[in-house]
């Protein structure tokens, strides 16, 4: 799943440029899910899962005029500055913006749900060591 997200959603390819596979990390605590409360400025963290823990995430596709609750790892790749020039999102992203991981706790993006998701996933990479 997250080599077929590195190619479909990044439009990068699964393989560094010395052919070896990219090194996936796994934000997600092995005892911890969390998921996106529509009516709460944080998302909520709750016991349960394990190495397959993932975040429930409701996101409105108001152009679509529908909305998806969608089951969500938190994996992190690390891609160089010049690959990061080349992502290209799909139809589906209304936008994409750069923010550092020290500003994810204080983001607003497009909706609230997508503003928990950038809440918990800087907490993550700080607390798996990324900043």
């Amino acid at each position: 799943t997250a080599q077929r997200a590195i190619h479909e959603e990044l439009q990068l390819s699964p393989l560094k440029s010395d052919g070896t596979a990219r090194t996936i990390i796994n934000l997600m605590a092995p005892v911890m899910t969390a998921n996106s409360n529509r009516n709460s400025s944080s998302a909520s963290r709750t016991s349960g899962g394990g190495e397959g823990s993932s975040l429930l995430v409701q996101t409105p596709y108001t152009k679509l005029n529908r909305y998806d609750l969608q089951a969500t790892g938190l994996l992190a790749v690390v891609i160089s500055y010049k690959e990061s020039l080349s992502i290209q999102p799909d139809d589906e992203v209304a936008e994409l913006q750069w923010a550092p991981i020290s500003k994810l706790q204080t983001i607003h993006a497009c909706n609230i749900e997508i503003t928990n998701l950038a809440k918990v996933v800087g907490t993550q990479l700080i607390q798996n060591g990324f900043y």
